[in-house]
């Protein structure tokens, strides 16, 4: 039993082998899932900076403006605001997908 281990790990090691050369893949595409992950997250975190600096101009707007464009205005606050939790929605995904990542990686060590 103790040979077959040392005979696995051998092969494991061996960088000729199949297994090394797939589990050398499975990291390749996980660090490039994780950039194209970090691009995604550093997006999604400009867009609702992006987002809450609008609310608070448009908020800002609404003083300023005639009672006829309020509503308008108000209707542009609304859909921002709902944008705004959805892009929230995939930052805390995207923070959730990345420290799931994290710890899989730890078990694997």
């Amino acid at each position: 039993m103790d040979e077959f281990i040392v005979q696995q790990l051998s092969d494991m090691s061996d960088e000729d082998s199949e297994r090394f050369k797939e589990i050398l893949e499975i990291k390749i595409e996980e660090v490039l899932e994780q950039s194209s992950t970090t691009q995604e997250y550093a997006l999604l975190k400009k867009k609702r900076e992006k987002l809450q600096t609008d609310i608070v101009a448009q908020t800002r707007n609404m003083r300023e403006v005639d009672e006829s464009i309020r509503c308008y205005l108000q209707d542009d606050i609304q859909a921002m605001s709902e944008e705004l939790r959805e892009t929230e929605r995939m930052l805390l995904k995207l923070e959730e997908s990345r420290k799931n990542g994290m710890v899989a990686v730890r078990n694997l060590e």
